[in-house]
């Protein structure tokens, strides 16, 4: 069942600004955001078991998706997620439309984002049926990234509640860490990471 209230026009500057009021029940997958969008916005979304595959906003090297914003999130997913499927790298899609069925099961059992300046997730509330073993995002080359009051289920073998790669000048404020022993794991090459005001802390940074 899908219930959308439409598109609200943004700004004159604003070339695709969506305020949504989605209702979704057995999904593929919740979201997905890629490279033809810019300066989008998704606010007021509930879905309830919304696969396993996870959802995405992935954009192209060189040509990053900008300034997207998503609010008032609380998706609930099948979940059975694995390790492995956790540490899959999947591939550049050059000159590809990168939907979620050609990157197959994301890293990712809630967001997987790659290749975006200007991100937001404000109210965002992420939960599985069967346990997951996966990180709840995955954030990949990712510049000016904001998260406030971010809450999610996670495995207390998972790599990370949030997972940054190669992503830099990030603001997670309001967080709550619910099971897992790590809430943020740093890769590759992370600079100006600001944690603040969350409920716990437990932050890993791996060498590249």
């Amino acid at each position: 069942m899908l219930e959308h209230a439409g598109k609200t026009p943004g700004p004159d500057n604003v070339d695709g600004y969506y305020s949504l009021n989605l209702k979704v029940r057995f999904a593929l997958t919740a979201l997905q955001v890629h490279a033809a969008n810019n300066a989008v916005a998704v606010s007021n979304v509930i879905a309830k078991n919304a696969g396993k595959t996870g959802c995405s906003i992935v954009g192209e090297i060189g040509h990053p998706i900008k300034n997207i914003s998503i609010s008032n999130v609380r998706i609930n997913f099948d979940g059975g997620g694995t390790l492995a499927e956790g540490l899959a790298e999947k591939p550049e899609l050059v000159n590809e439309y990168p939907e979620c069925i050609r990157l197959g099961i994301l890293p990712a059992y809630g967001f997987f984002v790659r290749h975006v300046e200007g991100l937001t997730f404000r109210e965002v509330e992420l939960s599985y049926n069967e346990e997951e073993h996966r990180p709840a995002m995955v954030f990949n080359d990712v510049k000016n990234l904001k998260l406030f009051n971010f809450n999610a289920e996670i495995a207390n073998d998972a790599l990370g509640q949030l997972v940054l790669q190669n992503t830099r000048d990030v603001f997670v404020n309001g967080c709550s860490l619910s099971t897992s022993n790590l809430f943020l794991r740093l890769e590759q090459i992370c600079k100006n990471i600001n944690v603040s005001g969350n409920s716990r802390r437990g932050i890993k940074t791996l060498s590249a």
